[in-house]
């Protein structure tokens, strides 16, 4: 069995923006998948891209561009 990716800090941050980015207010289980949270009688709580994340999303997406540059340097040298 193959070796599991490990995911780039910050890429779980910057997709959960990302996400609020395209397709606007949304519960946490909706985020996260399917995520059963109302079984006991408890009210989803909705999140949306604030003015500050939005910032903080363009922010994240530069860092990991910058990361991803670098990264493909060292393993595709020129």
């Amino acid at each position: 069995m193959g070796k599991r990716a490990e995911i780039p800090p910050g890429a779980l941050y910057m997709l959960v923006l990302k996400t609020l980015a395209r397709l606007g207010p949304l519960h946490g289980g909706a985020i996260a998948e399917h995520i059963h949270a109302s079984d006991n009688n408890r009210r989803a709580r909705f999140y949306r891209l604030a003015p500050g994340g939005r910032k903080k999303l363009h922010a994240e997406i530069a860092a990991f561009e910058k990361v991803t540059r670098a990264i493909t340097c060292v393993i595709q040298p020129a």
